[in-house]
């Protein structure tokens, strides 16, 4: 039996040492697969080739001498990605040792199922504040709960909540993917953009197991953005989300969510 081609991008700019850290988390992984890692270096000073050439022969690394933004890295992964299942591993997170067996095994087992979504465990990393810390437990076990129960009764995620899926805990047969790119108009949320497009023509199971560590850092992008700027991508997809879904208890939720948790964190 040939072995389950995998192609896992990273969209990466600086942080050599988590990007080490993420690609070896994906090569530990139990099972035989074929595994294409798709490393997109955005404008790291200095470049990130040193450290993957000393980390693995199976990453294919493009390289932005000129910073692109996470947007047009993670397209640019999607160019050149040509396993059957196609993952999206941000840079300071990292995989569990069976994650991607967990993945498969699923994908197995439901083959009507476009992809996987995975619960994960979250840690700091770096300072923050007691408030900061509380508010972003609250909007996780908000977010948890929900998956849980959908997982619970054996629901795939609706479009209306696309917003409660996060690229890094998903795991996706290619196929589905077709015509379907980030969209360059987002700075912010673009996840959850192509998320909601990815659900309007596929189903994704929710594994209610923790198999990814998602990482918080002061120096990602959700904390260093002005909240004021975020508003206008969350008016933006609130806008795009009704018009997918305009009746939904999903749209009502996003509404009062992005008002109290996250717009400001």
């Amino acid at each position: 039996m040939s072995k389950v081609k995998v192609s896992v991008i990273i969209p990466a700019k600086n942080r050599s040492c988590l990007v080490e850290r993420a690609v070896k988390s994906v090569l530990a992984q139990k099972g035989e697969f074929d595994l294409e890692i798709v490393l997109i270096d955005d404008g790291s000073k200095p470049a990130l080739s040193k450290i993957i050439g000393e980390v693995t022969s199976k990453t294919k690394l493009i390289r932005n001498n000129k910073s692109l933004g996470a947007t047009q890295a993670r397209n640019q992964g999607l160019e050149i990605a040509n396993g059957e299942l196609v993952a999206f591993l941000d840079s300071d997170d990292w995989w569990k040792d069976d994650c991607l067996l967990t993945a498969v095994k699923v994908l197995n087992r439901q083959k009507d199922m476009g992809g996987v979504m995975f619960l994960s465990k979250k840690v700091f990393e770096g300072s923050f504040g007691l408030m900061q810390m509380v508010k972003i437990s609250l909007f996780n076990l908000i977010k948890d709960t929900f998956l849980h129960v959908l997982a619970l009764v054996g629901k795939s995620i609706p479009a209306s909540l696309c917003y409660l899926c996060q690229l890094s805990h998903m795991i996706v047969r290619r196929e589905n993917l077709k015509g379907i790119r980030f969209n360059k108009d987002y700075t912010y949320c673009e996840d959850w953009d192509f998320a909601l497009n990815l659900l309007k023509q596929a189903r994704v199971v929710i594994v209610a197991e923790r198999k990814i560590v998602y990482s918080y850092s002061p120096n990602s992008l959700s904390f260093i953005t002005n909240p004021k700027d975020k508003r206008q991508y969350y008016e933006k997809f609130i806008k795009e989300l009704g018009g997918c879904c305009p009746k939904s208890v999903g749209l009502w939720i996003f509404k009062v969510y992005s008002k109290y948790l996250l717009i400001g964190k």
